[in-house]
């Protein structure tokens, strides 16, 4: 089962701020995120297992 995440959630648990997300997305080192209708990105469990090897 996948759970997704918003942006800020994921920006608390590795305190990172929403720039340094969006360049890890840009740069290709989060897989793609999806977007809701209203484009907002939906995050899920393999951006969270990725943002943990980043942050080693």
């Amino acid at each position: 089962m996948t759970t997704n995440f918003k942006m800020k959630e994921l920006m608390d648990q590795f305190q990172i701020s929403e720039d340094t997300l969006r360049y890890y997305e840009k740069m290709g080192l989060l897989p793609p995120v999806a977007r809701k209708n209203n484009g907002h990105r939906i995050y899920n469990n393999s951006h969270k297992e990725a943002l943990l090897m980043i942050k080693c």
